[in-house]
């Protein structure tokens, strides 16, 4: 009578192996499904695949980090990609400009330029022209009068020239940030001539 031999491929041994390998499957196909929902547009489908993704130690997600920015809802980027800046050090530059962009379509500018401020003047951000642009469009903005009866904030107008000047150092083809540049120094000097007789008013009033 023959003697009954299991299968070498159903032996305990190889159980740790098939496991890993349906698991391999599995995350595979999450991973094509959440490509091909992204082609179709159907987000509510990738956001799906991407929660069950982010959850498998085997996933890289700091390399697909864009892809997270991608399928996530508004309201969870800037948590998203302040973690992801944390993360992934040698993405530090996208993360911080798609950062800035984030809060500013929050209406967070004061956020944006503070996140700048904070990594602006440090190795490799400092070599970055774009992200000296959005930091001279951010003063500028947050230069100007919340009443018509105020003058813009000179401190914050200087800054907007300097980071500019920055910028145009590093691109001298920036035609924007030239434009920048002028636009800040008109503004300047018009606010200079405004406090001045602004002054003479106050001092020709009779007490």
């Amino acid at each position: 009578m023959a003697l009954f031999t299991p299968n070498l491929s159903a032996a305990p041994a190889d159980h740790p192996r098939l496991i890993r390998s349906t698991r391999t499957a599995h995350i595979s196909r999450t991973t094509d499904i959440l490509h091909l929902s992204l082609q179709r547009g159907d987000l509510q489908r990738a956001r799906r695949a991407w929660a069950v993704l982010v959850r498998c130690k085997e996933f890289d997600w700091k390399a697909g980090w864009r892809i997270g920015l991608a399928v996530l809802e508004e309201e969870e980027r800037g948590r998203w990609l302040e973690r992801a800046f944390l993360a992934c050090p040698d993405e530090k530059e996208s993360i911080l400009r798609e950062l800035v962009l984030t809060y500013i379509a929050h209406s967070r500018p004061r956020a944006a330029l503070d996140q700048l401020e904070l990594y602006l003047h440090s190795f490799p951000f400092q070599d970055n022209p774009t992200l000296h642009a959005h930091a001279g469009m951010l003063c500028l903005f947050l230069s100007q009068p919340s009443s018509p009866n105020d003058l813009p904030d000179h401190a914050l107008l200087r800054q907007a020239r300097q980071e500019f000047l920055a910028t145009l150092a590093l691109d001298p083809t920036n035609d924007a940030a030239r434009a920048y540049k002028e636009m800040v120094q008109e503004l300047a000097t018009a606010a200079t001539e405004e406090s001045f007789e602004q002054e003479a008013s106050d001092d020709e009033s009779p007490e």
